[in-house]
């Protein structure tokens, strides 16, 4: 999983599958400080399949393909 805050206050989050199976990856939103104690949520932006993918305030979970990845861009906004 890689994560950058970018200049604009949005959150890119990039998360991989390098094995030969389906995998279900997690992002712990609090180890990148936006835990639901902090009152913030993230609206997350399916980048590659260009749809909203839902709001997101404590983990963000998915399931990647064998080989695949997803890739997300997340708004940040206060509860």
């Amino acid at each position: 999983m890689l994560a950058k805050f970018l200049s604009n206050g949005d959150l890119a989050i990039g998360m991989f599958n390098l094995g030969d199976v389906a995998a279900n990856l997690s992002v712990d939103l609090w180890d990148l400080g936006l835990g639901a104690k902090t009152g913030c949520r993230l609206a997350l932006y399916d980048c590659i399949a260009h749809q909203n993918a839902g709001t997101e305030s404590e983990m963000l979970l998915c399931t990647i393909p064998a080989h695949g990845c997803k890739v997300f861009r997340g708004r940040l906004e206060m509860k």
